[in-house]
């Protein structure tokens, strides 16, 4: 089922990119002129991309922190799990098989395991956001979107916040 219910409302002029259903990645008829409205230019997919294409992900990294509210939540460390999505300054097909060309992950863990562990945070925005940060300075990165679970509500898997920083432009 299309996820665009206005559609039936025009006729397709165009055929659509594959499993495209968006009468925006396609010529469409308006019933009511009969003129054909063309989109600005030719879509060949329904999927919006990144500023790049090439990325790493480093999914539920699990690391020990001082992380809460109150001084009784910080005074203990506790888990938390980390996950980062990094867009290199270099595409992968010109890396040559040579990690010297990209980014070296375990470093990347490393790092981030040693700036969560020595620091205290009484919220999860903040350490997603200055991690983030922090990691765009040491890394030559276009972008990275740093991701921070917490466990602590009953009732829930989790509570997490998301940072996205990038170079500016």
């Amino acid at each position: 089922m299309s996820c665009y219910p206005h559609r039936r409302l025009f006729q397709a002029v165009a055929k659509p990119a594959a499993g495209c259903d968006s009468p925006l990645a396609q010529g469409i008829r308006v019933p009511s002129t009969g003129k054909v409205a063309k989109p600005a230019r030719r879509a060949t997919s329904c999927r919006v991309e990144g500023p790049r294409r090439d990325n790493i992900r480093i999914e539920q990294l699990e690391i020990s922190a001082r992380l809460g509210v109150t001084d009784e939540e910080r005074e203990t460390p506790q888990r938390i799990v980390v996950s980062v999505i990094i867009w290199p300054h270099a595409n992968f097909d010109g890396l040559e098989d040579d990690i010297a060309r990209t980014i070296n992950y375990v470093e990347l863990c490393r790092d981030t395991r040693k700036f969560v562990q020595h620091r205290t945070y009484k919220l999860i925005e903040t350490l997603a956001a200055e991690l983030a940060s922090h990691l765009l300075e040491k890394f030559p990165l276009d972008v990275v979107e740093v991701e921070v679970r917490k466990f602590v509500l009953p009732n829930t898997k989790y509570v997490s916040a998301t940072a996205r920083r990038s170079q500016p432009t």
